[in-house]
């Protein structure tokens, strides 16, 4: 993730600190809630990720991507056992990735 996105994230993030304060969250778990939703923000920007990198002057860079439906679900775990209040459900993310829908409509034709 770019640095400037980095810091806007973890800018937004922030926001949840008076909610935290307000349920009376020690540090540590306020370490871990940011940690855990910043990584969230994180992964809703895509999958790619740098596997290698190459350098003098033969430059070289390649990348993985990984399945951001199994990062999420980890990440979001996470975030519930330590976020016993909810504060940072506002900013949370959807799950990435697609979704199927299926309607069956029962009637006859005119």
């Amino acid at each position: 993730m770019p640095a400037p996105l980095l810091s806007l994230v973890v800018a937004k993030s922030q926001g949840i600190q008076d909610c935290l304060d307000a349920n009376g969250v020690d540090a540590t778990d306020q370490a871990l809630i940011y940690y855990y939703l910043v990584g969230l923000l994180a992964i809703s920007g895509g999958g790619r990720r740098v596997k290698s990198q190459a350098a003098p002057s033969g430059a070289s860079q390649s990348f993985e991507y990984s399945d951001l439906g199994d990062l999420y679900d980890q990440l979001l775990g996470s975030l519930s056992v330590v976020d016993k209040y909810g504060c940072a459900v506002p900013l949370t993310p959807a799950k990435p990735g697609g979704s199927t829908g299926f309607m069956v409509v029962k009637g006859t034709r005119c």
